[in-house]
């Protein structure tokens, strides 16, 4: 009996080696080792979740250190554009959208291998809303994203965010 069910997993072996059996599905990344799926999903929802309590510290532990931190830019839908390349300056910036009650929330996000090795880049859609966003005749909650993750750290290294 063992030796029967020796030769049946051998044949179907064979078999499968010439294209007569089942084709195995394989998923594989070019995303380099570190830099999973979930990383950079955690670095984008735990941004947009600091961004909404609008605390400090929180905000900082999901932005790089200046040393990789490149660029915040947050282009809104009536001309306004706020564009940094410090890291100080966009933690002082998202905690005062905090006072206008900014509110963001994932709605997709795609990732892809970034610029190198330890970046993945990040694009996709969150909604936006804020109290100030009426009065400058912000209308729709929709943004577009496009940035980078930094894989070791898990943190946002570049973003831009363009309203409608």
């Amino acid at each position: 009996m063992l030796l029967r069910g020796l030769a049946l997993v051998l044949v179907a072996a064979a078999l499968s080696a010439c294209g007569g059996g089942s084709k195995q599905t394989t998923t594989t990344s070019d995303l380099a080792p570190g830099c999973e799926v979930a990383v950079a999903g955690r670095a984008i929802t735990g941004y947009l979740a600091a961004v909404t309590s609008g605390s400090r510290t929180q905000i900082r532990a999901h932005l790089s250190p200046q040393s990789d931190f490149a660029r915040l830019t947050v282009d809104d839908s009536d001309g306004r554009t706020f564009t940094t390349t410090s890291r100080a300056k966009a933690v002082d910036w998202l905690v005062g959208r905090h006072a206008f009650s900014e509110h963001e929330r994932l709605l997709n996000v795609q990732v892809a291998p970034g610029t190198d090795e330890n970046h993945d880049s990040i694009t996709g859609t969150i909604s936006r809303s804020a109290a100030d966003f009426a009065t400058r005749g912000i209308t729709n909650r929709l943004a577009d994203f496009a940035g980078s993750v930094a894989c070791l750290s898990g943190t946002i290294s570049q973003l831009q965010i363009r309203s409608g």
